[in-house]
């Protein structure tokens, strides 16, 4: 299949299952390497990726001995210049950071009362980690640490004693805004800065019904967010630092539509959100104060999830009948699978046979440089992938086999083919980056050498094909 647009490349980056880890999620980048939570036999570890791809554990996150890891949910962020983690201390998890990715420091509690006291909702800027813990005598409040002395500050945003509730945080014109609730108001929106301290910005929900304000996003010069009220249910506000107002209402009457995954592409904010006569969640667009659905094939049947930006285009999960769940893109309004795990294995009822799309299930989209970063499940493994722009003329659409191995890559004279079960027994082409096909050989054993030195130095895309695999791969001719 040739692709006469912008294409794209993807390739399994760590061995994860040589150094007996598995079940990568959670990527995030730090002073230029990736770190993700990974699983070992002993527990959960937070890793890192060296320059040989192989994964380095750094801490032990939670140990076996503790219960099961399942129930563990990781929550990290990196904020001026540092990341921030909890750790499992028995039953309890514990504030930690490190500055350099090799040592690490547990964060003072301010009180007892911290201790296990489930820190959630982190929001970080270059001065401080933002993020709510539950306390002693007043309930879920907002704490602050200091990124560069580490200093912890609970930021009482209830006076007294009054039991209160906290969602996550997020910076609009200089001041923290969340949603915080009272006996007296319900939950709404409020605003925090050290001259101002906590003040409830309106009682948009009148008295002690929820406004519920949560997943904010700054766009347009305004805060913008998804909240319920009995007249509208759960629809898209936004606030100009003067006044609350409803922003798109997505769903008639008081049905929710319930706004989430905003992000903001070419100017333009991006959601998902159900509209009147759907049930699954589309996406929509915000610009110039309308809503739009953006209407593309089968977009009931897509499901998209884990939204994310890169080069210009929405990426995220969807799911075909034709591909099974796997990574899409979205630009305007056209959509392209990108078929990760491109597998069809057959299952047996007893005499009846049926052929089972395997899917990658992609999760943790996270960019970096020019690559979009992401974890999915080939060949029964969850694995990390870096997707890459080509930049290229037409060239053929590439398939990730991590059990197949070009070597050496970049290639002088010659290159071999090996496979982790031991069959390599096809053909071989080698074409260049319009699409010509400037090499083929057949071969019948591991290691077999595929001589190259007729070709001029540059980048190539190595196909193989046997009776039961087709693998592709680029290479660098030097």
């Amino acid at each position: 299949m040739f692709l006469n647009a912008q294409t794209y490349s993807f390739e399994a980056i760590s061995s994860m299952e040589n150094e007996g880890f598995e079940d990568a999620k959670g990527l995030f980048e730090f002073k230029d390497k990736l770190y993700f939570e990974a699983t070992k036999s002993t527990g959960l570890y937070l890793c890192t990726v060296d320059t040989d791809n192989k994964t380095e554990s750094r801490i032990e996150l939670h140990s076996t001995d503790h219960g099961n890891l399942g129930e563990y949910d990781f929550t990290k962020a990196v904020a001026g210049g540092r990341i921030f983690f909890l750790k499992r201390n028995g039953s309890k998890k514990e504030l930690w950071q490190t500055n350099d990715g090799e040592n690490f420091q547990k964060i003072a509690d301010p009180f007892d009362g911290l201790k296990g006291s489930n820190i959630d909702n982190f929001y970080a800027t270059d001065d401080y980690l933002y993020y709510t813990a539950d306390t002693e005598d007043n309930g879920k409040e907002l704490f602050s640490c200091s990124t560069s002395s580490l200093t912890v500050k609970c930021l009482h945003i209830m006076a007294g004693t009054e039991p209160t509730d906290i969602a996550k945080p997020c910076l609009y014109n200089n001041k923290l805004y969340f949603g915080a609730k009272n006996a007296t108001n319900g939950m709404e929106l409020w605003s925090y800065n050290e001259a101002d301290g906590a003040v409830m910005v309106q009682d948009y929900a009148a008295g002690s019904e929820d406004f519920s304000p949560e997943d904010f996003i700054t766009f347009d010069s305004k805060l913008f967010f998804t909240a319920t009220t009995t007249a509208t249910g759960k629809e898209l506000f936004s606030f100009d630092g003067a006044n609350i107002e409803l922003a798109a209402e997505l769903k008639s009457g008081n049905d929710d539509s319930n706004p989430t995954n905003k992000l903001i592409v070419n100017n333009t904010l991006y959601f998902l959100a159900k509209a009147d006569g759907k049930v699954t969640p589309l996406f929509h667009s915000f610009k110039n104060g309308t809503a739009t659905l953006v209407d593309f094939a089968d977009a009931n049947g897509l499901a998209p999830s884990y939204l994310t930006a890169f080069d210009g285009k929405i990426f995220g999960q969807g799911k075909t009948t034709t591909t099974g769940t796997e990574l899409f893109y979205l630009d305007g309004n056209v959509r392209t699978m990108i078929d990760v795990e491109p597998r069809i294995k057959e299952m047996h009822f007893g005499p009846i046979v049926r052929e089972i799309i395997v899917s990658g299930r992609p999760k943790d989209l996270m960019v970096h440089g020019n690559h979009l970063y992401f974890t999915a499940e080939v060949n029964s493994s969850r694995n990390i992938f870096k997707l890459k722009k080509d930049n290229a003329t037409p060239v053929e659409k590439l398939q990730a086999k991590p059990n197949f191995t070009i070597f050496p890559n970049p290639a002088t004279s010659y290159f071999t083919i090996t496979s982790s079960d031991n069959q390599i027994e096809g053909k071989v082409q080698v074409f260049d980056l319009s699409g010509k096909v400037a090499l083929s050989q057949t071969i019948q054993s591991q290691n077999e050498k595929v001589y190259i030195n007729s070709l001029t130095p540059g980048i190539y895309v190595v196909s193989f094909k046997s009776d039961t695999e087709t693998f592709m791969q680029k290479v660098r001719i030097q």
